[in-house]
């Protein structure tokens, strides 16, 4: 019952404003953590709207659902407009990201790692993530290099940072955005 609220209320946000509904997609992906609104703060320069989606989302009483259980592709795929008008956007903003960008999309897409990141399953995603901030501190060799470098990616749509380590200054845990799958296939 829950589900078909959630993905309702996504369906009445995309007929109202595409970045809401993004706002929602990124409150699914990354269970409610604090990661989603940096990211989407990062991606569209404001987290306004993603605030107003949550006030919605405890409105309609579906945050314990979102909290537990990993609903995003569910919602992503009930709406093909969803998918295709920002797979779109990710195409386009590819060719703005910076070579530094380039090589860390590469480092991820090299390993394969990028497709356990579509994966529900925190334990299989912090793995993931702790590989590829391995990856980065042995290749990139600056956080600072690197962290701008995931920053360019988190605002191209092509990764969504949903946990921040307090410690090491990377993200200590990726998702990425089913819209952007078939890209990082295609890279």
């Amino acid at each position: 019952m829950s589900l078909s609220k959630l993905i309702s209320l996504f369906k009445e946000l995309i007929e109202e404003d595409m970045t809401k509904a993004d706002a929602l997609y990124y409150l699914t992906l990354c269970w409610c953590c604090g990661g989603g609104r940096l990211s989407f703060r990062i991606k569209y320069g404001s987290d306004e709207k993603y605030s107003e989606v949550l006030e919605l989302v405890k409105k309609h009483k579906l945050i314990n659902m979102i909290m537990s259980n990993d609903v995003s592709e569910h919602i992503a795929r009930s709406d093909r407009r969803f998918i295709t008008i920002f797979r779109k956007k990710v195409e386009e903003s590819l060719e703005e990201i910076s070579n530094e960008a380039l090589k860390v999309l590469n480092i991820i897409k090299r390993f394969n790692v990028y497709e356990t990141l579509t994966e529900g399953d925190v334990n299989i995603l912090l793995y993931s993530s702790i590989m590829i901030n391995t990856l980065l501190r042995k290749i990139v060799r600056s956080i600072y290099k690197a962290r701008l470098a995931i920053f360019e990616l988190v605002k191209a749509g092509l990764l969504v940072t949903c946990l921040w380590s307090p410690y090491e200054g990377l993200p200590h845990m990726y998702r990425i955005p089913h819209y952007s799958i078939d890209i990082w296939r295609r890279v």
